[in-house]
């Protein structure tokens, strides 16, 4: 028997193997010797298909659909900018029954239609329709203006899997045939681990992974950018904004992740992790998420934004719920360093809605939930529970731990979290949270929490003068009159994402003062836990979301930074509130505002809390526009740098202009309210920061708003200014031409 397997396998090293072609399109006919249509045709398992250079920028306009069965890569990297069009009357490409596993890189796929006029079938994918069970992947590609009636842009059929990274999908279109299966983008059918188990289908492989993508303008039934139909789902690093769905989930919408909808012990996992989703919108549920389950079905969302998604009222059944996500039916939810922020419903659940009868139940960890609202406006006839509402059976788990909730609102009841019942309630417990300007009813001053008395795990804090002044919905919790939050939220960048959250300040007495919690090892910034905050030589947990570190002052407070042209040059001039251990500052120059050159040094004070000024004359500034910064060299070597500020002077005449930003207070000292006023010389984004004069930020009000030329204001709130400390701070502007700094007194 050895003998025969040897010499079988001797045989099988003998059979000729067919070489790798490279076949590469020369022109951009739809047709013909040289196309695309013909490289498809002619294409063996294996092949490379590329692009030449010359076509670049170019688009193959096409009469119908390409069509493909062998397994191929297509790689548009030699000719960027290339575009395979439908021009509207087809679809673009189509993938045939054959077990194959295709490639795409680098093309841009535009006005694929996928629509015909009969009411019994339904075209699949505008764009690219994948059969079933075969395997896609594509990266580096653009998806524009497709129009399907089951997906607008990609279809995934019955137990196919498809891989999508760094691809954006802008203005597809699935809402034409008001199909249930069909999204904006990318829609799937179904094939999961559980349906060879239970269906004795084809199915098991079904898997959509999408990572490094962006998803705008999408319009979908059930998605407005993503459908999955029972299969597994994979969503990472992503963006998704001012996509909108008809049914649901304005963003993403999936009706279970294990392959049927029969009780199973194979279950799915849904993970969405490191996204950022803003501005989408649907009707019904789920502004920016609606996730189904069944069995043992799990949903887990990580590092995670939704903001100001909305479901207005509509959908199947004439609803509107969860402003950023609806999870239903049997499965079960892990949110963890997630904020779900201005949020907006007209009915109930202005931040989630949350329905999960699964196993595990309901886990959320670190998150910050801050200005939803179940609201129609003022005088408004919106519902509850402007953060949650929990409609969960009272079986079920719910743990809620260092998490803060923050100016969320309902029209009618329970602007905090709204739970079905007390029975219910005695499952859901609070540890380590914050509760601050939360509010029911258009004058009620009472805090919200919960509506039912909850578990306490401990160090949960409620900003109220006492007990009386809240919903007691929070046995043993500690009530203070100001918690001293950050009243703004502050927009933290994290692994190249943006994550607005309220962190304590640092004279909060929160600080340090939350319980352990086992497992919990960083907060939702990735910042370690615990800290010793307030640096009295041992690290406690802080309550709420973001964990206060120890504070350390800068080397340099600068307060102001600018440069004026004058007939004998550019005077560059600064000033500091106070220095430790400052050794020089260099003046640099630059035409592009990218690279530097030094024009000259100041030394530094060395030592000094007194405010200091210093100034510099360039007397060879550059002709036309220019560019300065100042560089902070410390006695230890280490550097700051401060805002680019520009400079433009006239050749001929040495006339000149500064780009500047006029700033002032009024009043000042501020006793309850003050309007910040500036001007700005070109439009850009702009920040508004308090600063204390030790250097340490107090609070964000304006979190890099784009504005216009021209003058604006802003108004500092009581509201706001009840969150302050009285004592001076510095008003800091940051705009494209620079920082500027306003010393401003809070009374109290």
């Amino acid at each position: 028997m050895k003998t025969i397997l040897s010499l079988f396998c001797i045989f099988l090293l003998h059979l000729p193997v067919q070489a790798q072609t490279t076949r590469v399109v020369s022109n951009a006919n739809d047709a013909g010797a040289g196309s695309l249509r013909e490289a498809l045709t002619s294409a063996a398992n294996g092949d490379l298909i590329t692009f030449a250079p010359g076509l670049a920028g170019q688009t193959i306009r096409l009469s119908s659909q390409l069509t493909l069965s062998k397994s191929v890569t297509i790689d548009g990297q030699a000719a960027p900018g290339l575009t395979l069009s439908g021009e509207s009357r087809t679809r673009i490409l189509r993938i045939d029954y054959s077990f194959v596993t295709v490639t795409i890189k680098h093309l841009t796929f535009a006005d694929g239609r996928a629509v015909d006029a009969d009411p019994n079938t339904a075209q699949r994918g505008g764009a690219l329709e994948l059969l079933d069970p075969n395997t896609l992947r594509l990266e580096n590609c653009r998806f524009l203006r497709n129009v399907g009636e089951r997906s607008g842009a990609v279809f995934v059929g019955y137990g196919a899997r498809a891989t999508v990274l760094n691809c954006v999908f802008d203005g597809n279109d699935g809402s034409v045939a008001r199909d249930g299966f069909s999204a904006g983008a990318i829609s799937t059918y179904g094939g999961g681990p559980a349906a060879t188990v239970l269906e004795n289908g084809v199915g098991g492989r079904a898997h959509l992974e999408v990572r490094g993508c962006t998803f705008v303008g999408n319009k979908g039934i059930v998605g407005g950018a993503i459908y999955v139909l029972l299969g597994g789902l994979t969503v990472e690093d992503c963006v998704f904004r001012q996509n909108d769905a008809d049914q649901g989930g304005g963003a993403i919408f999936q009706d279970g992740a294990d392959g049927t909808e029969r009780e199973n012990t194979v279950g799915g996992t849904t993970t969405i992790r490191g996204c950022q989703m803003e501005g989408n919108t649907a009707r019904g549920v789920g502004g920016g998420l609606f996730l189904w389950g069944y069995s043992l079905d799990r949903f887990i969302i990580e590092n995670t934004v939704l903001l100001n998604n909305s479901v207005a009222r509509g959908g199947r059944d004439n609803e509107s719920k969860g402003g950023a996500l609806q999870v239903r039916d049997r499965g079960s939810l892990l949110l963890r360093n997630c904020t779900l922020a201005g949020n907006t419903v007209t009915q109930q659940g202005g931040g989630m809605w949350l329905d999960c009868r699964g196993p595990e139940g309901i886990t959320i960890e670190n998150c910050t939930f801050s200005g939803n609202r179940a609201s129609t406006g003022p005088g408004g006839t919106g519902d509850i529970g402007g953060a949650a509402v929990f409609n969960t059976p009272a079986s079920v788990r719910i743990g809620i731990t260092n998490s803060t909730f923050v100016g969320n609102a309902a029209d009618r009841a329970d602007g905090n979290i709204w739970i079905a019942g007390s029975a219910n309630a005695q499952n859901l417990t609070f540890t380590n949270c914050v509760f601050a300007g939360n509010r029911a009813g258009a004058t009620s001053q009472r805090e919200q929490t919960v509506n039912f008395p909850a578990l306490s795990g401990g160090g949960n804090f409620v900003q109220s003068p006492s007990a009386g002044g809240a919903q007691s919905g929070i046995a043993g919790a500690t009530y203070l009159a100001d918690l001293r939050l950050n009243p703004a939220l502050q927009t933290v960048p994290v692994a190249g994402r943006l994550v607005p959250v309220h962190p304590l300040l640092p004279t909060s007495p929160l600080v340090d003062a939350g319980v352990a919690v086992a497992g919990l090892s960083t907060d939702q910034l990735g910042t370690t836990r615990p800290q010793d905050g307030n640096q009295d030589g041992t690290a406690r947990f802080d309550p709420g979301a973001v964990e206060l570190a120890a504070q350390v002052p800068l080397p340099v407070v600068l307060t102001r930074f600018g440069a004026q042209a004058v007939a004998a040059g550019v005077q560059v001039s600064w000033e500091t509130a106070q220095e430790t251990n400052s050794a020089t500052f260099v003046v640099e120059r630059s035409a592009d505002g990218t690279t530097f050159q030094t024009v000259g040094e100041r030394p530094a004070a060395g030592t000094s809390t007194q405010p200091r000024s210093y100034s510099l004359l360039d007397t060879a500034p550059l002709p036309g526009q220019s560019y300065y910064r100042l560089r902070l060299v410390n006695t230890d070597g280490s550097q700051q740098f401060s805002a680019v500020v520009g400079v433009r002077r006239d050749i001929t005449t040495a006339a000149a202009t500064s780009s500047s930003a006029a700033l002032s207070v009024f009043p000042n000292p501020v006793a309850r309210q003050a309007t910040v006023t500036y001007t700005l010389s070109r439009p850009g984004p702009v920040r508004l920061e308090l600063y204390t004069p030790g250097g340490r930020r107090a609070a964000v009000l304006l979190l890099d708003k784009i504005q216009a030329a021209g003058s604006h204001t802003y108004v500092l709130t009581p509201a706001t200014h009840r969150l302050l400390a009285g004592g001076v701070y510095y008003c800091t502007l940051h705009t494209p031409d620079g920082r500027y700094t306003q010393r401003l007194v809070l009374g109290r």
